[in-house]
């Protein structure tokens, strides 16, 4: 189902043509062409990028005396053709088993796989369910539960993640500093290289400082 804009859009392009033939104008028919087209362009896409996962929780052993660790490993598969950004990984714990076990994977390729692991012991007898299982491409979501000072470094000219898109990201982080490089793109640690490490030692510094860990 098209959206709003994509109808607004398509319209437009329609309205476009029917201009460009009374006109007789080659140039402007070119256009109204792609901009009829492009609502369908952007579909395919977004179907094509789609972000499709599957994970698969394995446990080294699933009856154990208390006490004794359990290894609990994560399989994610990406199924879509697509990469896919940073992934927050949760597995929900019961209480008796301590807080819910958080991951981050990195990007992972079209058709490709990663494992991660965390460990357990719980302590009391009882019979316990694991889960559920949950993946967030969006990981600003739970910037509340940081609890350590945070650095955001990014370069005035990076165009891959502009550093604009991450003021209201910051403003929501309960200790954080921001530092832009006046002269980086994406990659400010090799652009900047001595500087980069100035800004990061005198952060750390700060930060001691001041008596947080």
């Amino acid at each position: 189902m098209p959206s709003g804009r994509g109808v607004l859009v398509f319209g437009a392009g329609i309205a476009l043509w029917v201009a460009a033939r009374m006109l007789g104008s080659p140039t402007l028919h070119m256009v109204a062409v792609g901009i009829v087209l492009l609502p369908f362009a952007a579909a395919l896409f977004a179907r094509w990028s789609r972000q499709r996962l599957r994970i698969r929780r394995r446990l080294s052993d699933t009856r154990v005396q208390p006490g004794q660790r359990v290894h609990i490993e994560l399989e994610i598969e990406n199924q879509s053709p697509a990469q896919t950004s940073f992934l927050l990984i949760e597995d929900r714990l019961p209480s008796q088993l301590g807080r819910s076990a958080r991951l981050v994977v990195t990007s992972l390729h079209g058709r490709a796989r990663q494992r991660v692991r965390y460990s357990i012991a719980p302590h009391q007898r009882g019979r316990y369910v694991l889960g559920p299982l949950t993946a967030n491409w969006d990981v600003t979501t739970d910037t509340a539960s940081l609890r350590v000072p945070t650095l955001v470094a990014h370069g005035r000219y990076d165009y891959v993640s502009p550093y604009t898109m991450w003021n209201g990201i910051i403003d929501a982080l309960p200790d954080a500093t921001q530092h832009v490089f006046e002269r980086s793109g994406h990659q400010t640690f090799f652009e900047e290289p001595e500087r980069f490490v100035e800004v990061v030692r005198g952060w750390m510094a700060r930060t001691s400082t001041s008596g947080r860990q």
